[in-house]
C-alpha cells in the first residue's frame, strides 16, 4: 500500500480511540520523514505490523510491533512502535494494559513525537475507567508543560477541559479561558472555529458586550464587517425563539441591527436587502401583520423588480387567508411564466377552487415548456383529490412523466380508484423492474392490493415475502412483517411458516 494513504487511513482508524465526541489528537503515525530513514527491513516489519493494525487484528498487529521493538531497539522509530502496540491494547478495550504501555512510551522515549499523545491517551483512559479526578489531573499536567506549547495535541486538551467546565455554571471564566486560548494560539487547528463561534455568541448574549462579540466573530474564517453585523442580527433572532423571558429584548436588538444596516454600509445593497425581508419576517413571527406588510410595501416600492419579495408576501398574504391578493402579487412579477405556475398552484392549495387551479394549470402547459411536466402532474392531482376524476386523472398522470416513478405510483393509484387491479399490479410489476429504488415501496403496496382489494392472502404472503427477502432492511420490510403477522405467518429460523 502507498505510504501516504497508509497514514491517511491509521489516523482514521485511531478516531474511535478519542475522547468522548471522538476527536482525533493531531498524532500523525510514524510521519513519512522517519520512514523514509528506516532500513529496508524495519520498513518491512512496522508495514507488516500496520497491515495487522489495519485489520483490527489487535494480538498480531501487538506481536508485530514488539518484534520491532526487539530486532531494532536502536530505531527511530521505536516510540512509534510502542505507542502503536497501546492503541491496540486500547482497541481491545484492556484500559489497564493501554496505560501501562503508554506510560512506557513516556519512560522510554520523553522527547518523541508520540509522548505528548501518549500522555493525552491515558488521560483518556482514566475517562474511560471513570477515573474524572485523574483525567483532569493530567490534561491540566498537558497544558501546564511548556515544552508542550504548540503541539497540536495541546488544543484537544483545552476543549475537553472546557467542555468541563461548561458543566458547572460556576465554572464559566474557565470556559471562556480555555477557549480564548484556543483561538489565540491555535488558529490552525481543531476546535478553532468553534470556539470563535462559542465565544462570539457567549459575549453577545451573556455579557451583553456586543462590540467584544464582533471583534470575535471577525476572527471566523470568510467574515466581513458585514457578515458579522449579520450574524449578530441574526444570533438575536435565534435567541428570541428560545428564550421567551429575553425575546423581547432579543428581537428588539436583531431589529436595530437590520434598520440601521443600509446607512451604516451604504455599499451593501444585497445584504441591506436581507435586513429588510428579515426585519419583516421578524414583525410576521411577533405576529404584527400590519408592520410586517408596510415593511414589505416600502421594500417593493424601492425594488419593484424583485420576484424573489414580491413571491414572499404573496404566501405572507396566503397565510392570512387574502388568497386574491396575494395572486395580485403574482401577477406583478417580472417574470409572467412563473407568476402563472403561482397562480395554478395557489388555487389548488386554497382548496375548493378546483375549476380555476385546472384552468391555470391549462394555461400553463401550453405556454410554459420549463413547467410542462409539473403542471400536468399538478393539474393530475387536482382531478384526483378534488374532483375524484380518477380516469381524468390517470391521462395526467400519464403523460407528465413526472419525477419517474412518482407518476407511475400516481398511475396505480387511479387504477386502483377505478378498480382496475390487475393493471395497478402490473404497474407496481413495471416499478419493479425499471426502479430498483422504489422496488420495496412498490412490492408492499402490490402486496396491498392483493390483501385488501383481490382478498388473494396466498398471493400478498409471497410478495411479502419477497420484499422482505429482497430488501430486509427498508422500512417496508418491517411493514410486511408486522402484515403477515397479522395474517398468523410467523417468523421461524428457517424464515417464514403459516400457522396452522
Amino acid at each position: 500500500m502507498n505510504k501516504l494513504l497508509l497514514l491517511t487511513v491509521l489516523s482514521l482508524l485511531m478516531l474511535p480511540f478519542a475522547s468522548a465526541g471522538h476527536h482525533n489528537t493531531g498524532f500523525s503515525p510514524l510521519d513519512l520523514e522517519r520512514y523514509k530513514q528506516l532500513r529496508e527491513a524495519e520498513r518491512y516489519q512496522i508495514d507488516l505490523a500496520d497491515k495487522q493494525f489495519q485489520a483490527s487484528q489487535w494480538d498480531a498487529a501487538i506481536n508485530e510491533y514488539n518484534k520491532f521493538l526487539k530486532l531494532y531497539p536502536d530505531s527511530n522509530s521505536c516510540s512509534y512502535a510502542q505507542m502503536m502496540m497501546a492503541y491496540c491494547h486500547e482497541g481491545k478495550k484492556y484500559v489497564n494494559e493501554a496505560m501501562k504501555q503508554y506510560q512506557k512510551v513516556l519512560d522510554y522515549y520523553p522527547k518523541s513525537l508520540e509522548g505528548p499523545h501518549a500522555l493525552y491517551r491515558m488521560s483518556q483512559c482514566n475517562l474511560k475507567s471513570g477515573e474524572f479526578a485523574d483525567e483532569i489531573k493530567i490534561l491540566m499536567q498537558i497544558i501546564s508543560d511548556k515544552t508542550y506549547a504548540g503541539h497540536p495535541v495541546v488544543p484537544v486538551v483545552l476543549y475537553r477541559l472546557a467542555g468541563i467546565a461548561d458543566a458547572d455554571p460556576k465554572q464559566i471564566e474557565q470556559s471562556v479561558k480555555y477557549r480564548k486560548q484556543i483561538v489565540t494560539d491555535y488558529q490552525g487547528y481543531d476546535y478553532f472555529r468553534h470556539c470563535v463561534s462559542w465565544l462570539a455568541s457567549h459575549y453577545l448574549l451573556s455579557e451583553n458586550d456586543p462590540v467584544s462579540a464582533r471583534n470575535m466573530f471577525i476572527k471566523y474564517p470568510g467574515q466581513s464587517n458585514e457578515t458579522v453585523e449579520l450574524w449578530a442580527a441574526d444570533t438575536y433572532l435565534a435567541a428570541a425563539r428560545s428564550n421567551k423571558d429575553k425575546s423581547d429584548e432579543y428581537r428588539a436588538n436583531a431589529r436595530t441591527i437590520w434598520e440601521e444596516f443600509p446607512a451604516k454600509f451604504p455599499n451593501a445593497t444585497s445584504y441591506s436587502k436581507q435586513c429588510t425581508m428579515r426585519l419583516a419576517q421578524s414583525y410576521r413571527d411577533a405576529g404584527d401583520h400590519k408592520k410586517a406588510l408596510e415593511i414589505y410595501a416600502a421594500y417593493i416600492a424601492q425594488y419593484p423588480n424583485d420576484d424573489g419579495a414580491r413571491f414572499e408576501v404573496a404566501r405572507y398574504l396566503e397565510e392570512q387567508k387574502r388568497w386574491n391578493d396575494g395572486r395580485m402579487e403574482y401577477l406583478k412579477m417580472e417574470d409572467k411564466l412563473r407568476a402563472q405556475w403561482e397562480i395554478a398552484y395557489s388555487y389548488e392549495r386554497q382548496g375548493g377552487k378546483s375549476d380555476e387551479a385546472i384552468s391555470n394549470y391549462q394555461t400553463v402547459i401550453d405556454s410554459d415548456f420549463v413547467r410542462y411536466a409539473d403542471a400536468m402532474y399538478r393539474m393530475g392531482e387536482v382531478l384526483y383529490y378534488q374532483k375524484n376524476d380518477y380516469e381524468t386523472a390517470l391521462k395526467r398522470f400519464m403523460e407528465s412523466n413526472y419525477s419517474p416513478p412518482t407518476h407511475l405510483f400516481r398511475v396505480a393509484d387511479c387504477l386502483k380508484a377505478l378498480k382496475r387491479f390487475d393493471p395497478a399490479i402490473k404497474q407496481y410489476g413495471e416499478i419493479v423492474t425499471f426502479f430498483k429504488g422504489s422496488a420495496s415501496e412498490a412490492y408492499l403496496r402490490m402486496g396491498r392490493v392483493y390483501l385488501d382489494n383481490l382478498k388473494q392472502n396466498k398471493a400478498a404472503i409471497e410478495v411479502f415475502q419477497t420484499l422482505i427477502r429482497n430488501f430486509p432492511k427498508s422500512g417496508q420490510a418491517s411493514q410486511a412483517h408486522r402484515i403477515l403477522e397479522d395474517l398468523g405467518v410467523v417468523l421461524t429460523g428457517g424464515g417464514l411458516k403459516e400457522e396452522k
